[in-house]
């Protein structure tokens, strides 16, 4: 099967589909204070080119932030949405396995580099 027939039935298959952003995320448990200390603290801190406040940063000054990060995470899962300065995202290309040929583009994945907050929510839910 053609890509192009694979994303034509695809896009049939759910052509009466809702929007996700019409979705909200109401089944999960509460934020703790606790649980995104511990994730923060025992996370790596790289940074992303786009974001400005460097994750270092917000370690340091945690004990004063903590409740207003457990604010927007609380509000942007219970809402359905980031806040548009957690929708930027650097994707670069990254070869598959160092023996492809790098003139290939499907031997090539897409990393996304998310900023700080927008990763740490993504391991907050994961947990």
């Amino acid at each position: 099967m053609m890509t192009t027939d694979k994303i034509e039935n695809l896009r049939a298959a759910t052509a009466g589909a809702t929007s996700p952003t019409s979705c909200k995320f109401d089944g999960f448990r509460p934020i703790l204070e606790a649980d995104l200390h511990r994730i923060i603290s025992s996370s790596n801190q790289k940074s992303c080119e786009l974001y400005w406040l460097q994750p270092f940063i917000i370690v340091n000054i945690l004990d004063d932030i903590i409740a207003f990060v457990v604010y927007i995470f609380y509000r942007s899962l219970s809402e359905g949405c980031l806040p548009e300065s957690q929708k930027r995202v650097i994707v670069f290309p990254a070869l598959k396995k160092p023996n492809l040929d790098t003139n290939v583009c499907l031997n090539y994945r897409p990393i996304s580099n998310l900023s700080y907050l927008s990763k740490t929510l993504e391991r907050l839910v994961s947990a």
